[in-house]
């Protein structure tokens, strides 16, 4: 019986400490995946924005296309004009929606006398183009060329 009691008494005495290197080896291990797994959230989230700011400078170039054809067509007489195609330029806009800009700049290219559709050869086209920048939020940039004709006599 002596011996059992020296036994279970000498146990503890040589297990001191253990228990608590153990928990701190454990936690340090909790601890640098916690922080892993916080740094590749934060990575995510910074990822998440740059694909949003990059879709609306993407999103803006394209309301500015739109913006400068619903312009010339509402403009014909000033706007189609092979002298000057900048005149109906549209200057920078903001669009405080979206976070951004955008603007446009027109270019004549050529009146090759390509036929126009359902035409007689009377009838001159005339090519263009705009081009549009978009610019959203942490310098997100996006430019659109889009060619456009025009048949006039």
């Amino acid at each position: 019986m002596n011996k059992l009691k020296n036994t279970a008494i000498r146990s503890p005495r040589n297990q001191r400490g253990a228990a608590l290197v153990v928990s701190m080896v454990l936690l340090l291990v909790l601890t640098l995946l916690a922080v892993s797994t916080m740094s590749t959230a934060s990575l995510e989230v910074t990822m998440a924005g740059n694909a949003q700011y990059s879709e609306n400078a993407f999103q803006l170039a394209e309301t500015g296309n739109e913006e400068y054809i619903r312009t010339m067509r509402n403009n014909q007489t000033v706007c189609l004009n092979d002298q000057n195609p900048t005149v109906c330029d549209i200057p920078q806009t903001n669009v405080p929606e979206m976070g951004g800009s955008y603007q446009t700049t027109n270019a004549f290219i050529d009146n090759s006398g390509a036929l126009c559709p359902n035409s007689s050869a009377t009838v001159t086209r005339f090519d263009f183009q705009v081009q549009a920048n978009g610019q959203s939020a942490d310098n997100a940039l996006s430019q659109h060329t889009q060619g456009w004709a025009f048949c006039k006599p």
